[in-house]
């Protein structure tokens, strides 16, 4: 996740040198999403809706599109005193920079288990691939300042970088790369957006990457209210059962953990790596659970 990158722009009444108070300042938060991400985003404004209300904080939750890459996203939370949001694939450095709250948006499973588009004629050779040593043979696209790119490096991968989320569905249909690494809730939505454009795009068939690693939503260290605010509501939503039912009742996730038939692939794993002690926690205690019942807590 990814990696692409989505933004929360936080319109406040209190903007003008206040905080926000939870409960109380917030009125209006728009979502401001990549062109390109539409397949994902009613599930991110349907998360903060209920995380919203889990919290306490009643506020109109819109959705506004936005092309700026990642880096200048992210920028633009760390440096504006506006109460911006983003959602981004955590590393070490955005959670010394930002406000992380701690809980995977696609608790581990979305995120970490990576299934990769591919050119149609590609399917044949990755269906000897076996171990590590066999997929370093094959580059991996990746948006530019992804989070997840020194992980992929630190394996021995070959990462190719895309300065726009966009540009990478034609970079890989042109064979600027080999594989183009998506969560497992990503990659056959994206897939069905793209495939009338790009036709000698596929879902690779045979195999799933596994590494430990989350997407967080991140909000400035001038806003320790909001974030605060969102980190109890989804930890909440969590413990009730509602975050994982909220994921699941998405036709295109749910969908996706059916099309993908996990069980039947050849599952590599690549070490941990960059991941602070505080994300392997979150990773660990927000868990997908398989069989979980709807309406019933995840344990």
């Amino acid at each position: 996740m990814a990696k692409g990158i989505l933004v929360l722009l936080c319109l406040l009444p209190l903007l003008l040198g206040a905080h926000p108070v939870p409960g109380k300042g917030v009125r209006e938060i728009s979502l401001l999403v990549e062109p390109g991400r539409g397949p994902v985003e009613g599930y991110y404004k349907a998360l903060i809706e209920l995380a919203l209300e889990k919290s306490g904080v009643q506020a109109d939750v819109s959705v506004l599109r936005y092309p700026p890459s990642q880096l200048s996203n992210t920028e633009l939370v760390m440096q504006s005193h506006d109460a911006y949001v983003i959602a981004a694939g955590t590393n070490a450095q955005f959670e010394r920079q930002m406000l992380a709250v701690r809980v995977p948006i696609y608790l581990g499973l979305g995120s970490g288990y990576r299934i990769m588009l591919i050119r149609k004629n590609a399917q044949q050779r990755l269906s000897k691939v076996r171990t590590l040593k066999d997929l370093r043979a094959f580059s991996v696209g990746q948006g530019q300042g992804w989070s997840d790119i020194p992980l992929l490096e630190n394996a021995g991968l070959t990462v190719v970088q895309a300065p726009q989320y966009r540009d990478l569905f034609p970079m890989l249909a042109w064979g600027r790369f080999d594989l183009f690494s998506r969560g497992l809730f990503e990659v056959y939505p994206e897939y069905e957006s793209y495939r009338a454009e790009f036709p000698t795009l596929a879902v690779e068939e045979h195999l799933v990457v596994v590494y430990p690693f989350a997407i967080f939503f991140f909000v400035s260290r001038e806003h320790q209210e909001l974030q605060q605010a969102l980190e109890q509501g989804l930890s909440k939503a969590y413990a009730s059962g509602e975050l994982q039912d909220l994921l699941m009742a998405q036709p295109s996730l749910s969908d996706a953990l059916n099309r993908a038939r996990l069980e039947s692939r050849v599952r590599i794993d690549l070490p941990a790596y960059g991941l602070t002690p505080e994300t392997m926690q979150a990773i660990e205690a927000y868990p997908f659970v398989f069989g979980k019942v709807k309406g019933q807590p995840p344990r």
